[in-house]
């Protein structure tokens, strides 16, 4: 079995609780994979929150985008954008979920591991050993067939327009709107298949363990990887009680009336004026 960071007891108590498909994703990737997969969930990259990085030494890493979403209530058009349908029904242009996966994996290499960055520039390949996937959960694969149906068919058609009409353009003309029009397709196609649903998950478990060995993914690069994506003490600490020895219990106590405390550092400062700021919202009457 796969490691899980922060394993699945801790998850369940976090403050932002995971989505039923994320658990789902979890389970069924910490089951099948084996014990040389590591599996990090929602990890803390400065302003990012991917919500599963997979990890394993000699070989690369995984980005997986988890939607729990209904996929009736979005539309993607020939420009790969996304909207979804408001209350009024009319539709919205959101960021779609490959976008998101793909900034995720920019920044990786650009702001969080500046490792990363450099070794794509002394190696093309490097980039290639970051896989992106999209999971969504309460959707299925005729679903999502028919969710990208529509705009690769109105390409296809633009496509036969033009093949058509070759004689009323010039050959530069014709050689652009064709460029144009693949390269749209070329995108939908991409992101059809880094899509994956619950019921063709076992796919997306042989995409990650057909992955294969790289040499260029270093064990520094690795360790340097792990570094980042390993939950902090304050993660394991979500949804435990603060203990506080008796001195520092007393000067939590919230009264009325004004006191200043003193001590060096680490002491339990910041402990005790958290923990005085729960006894005061307790005692207006509050909960």
């Amino acid at each position: 079995m796969a490691i899980v960071y922060p394993d699945f007891q801790t998850i369940s108590k976090l403050r932002t609780p995971a989505t039923e498909g994320e658990f789902h994703l979890l389970d069924e990737l910490s089951f099948n994979l084996s014990s040389d997969f590591e599996i990090f969930f929602n990890p803390f990259l400065d302003g990012d929150r991917p919500d599963i990085i997979i990890l394993r030494k000699g070989y690369g890493a995984v980005i997986i985008e988890v939607k729990d979403w209904n996929l009736s209530a979005y539309r993607v058009n020939t420009s790969n954008h996304w909207e979804v349908r408001t209350g009024t029904g009319s539709f919205h242009p959101i960021k779609s979920p490959m976008s998101q996966a793909f900034h995720y994996k920019s920044n990786l290499f650009n702001l969080h591991i500046p490792i990363l960055g450099i070794m794509n520039i002394t190696n093309n390949n490097f980039y290639k050993t970051i896989k992106v996937f999209v999971y969504f959960h309460n959707s299925t694969k005729n679903e999502l067939n028919i969710f990208y149906k529509d705009a690769l068919e109105a390409l296809k058609i633009q496509k036969n327009n033009i093949n058509k009409n070759y004689t009323n353009m010039t050959h530069a003309d014709y050689e652009i709107k064709i460029y144009n029009i693949e390269k749209q397709i070329k995108k939908l196609e991409r992101d059809m298949s880094m899509s994956f649903s619950k019921d063709i998950i076992s796919r997306l478990l042989k995409r990650i363990t057909d992955i294969q060995k790289s040499r260029i993914f270093s064990d520094e690069i690795y360790q340097e990887f792990r570094r980042r994506l390993l939950p902090s003490e304050w993660v394991f600490q979500q949804g435990k009680p603060l203990l506080l020895d008796e001195k520092q219990e007393r000067l939590a106590q919230s009264c009325n009336e004004c006191i200043k405390i003193r001590g060096v550092a680490g002491c339990g400062k910041t402990s005790i004026l958290a923990k005085r700021a729960l006894y005061a919202y307790q005692r207006h009457g509050n909960v």
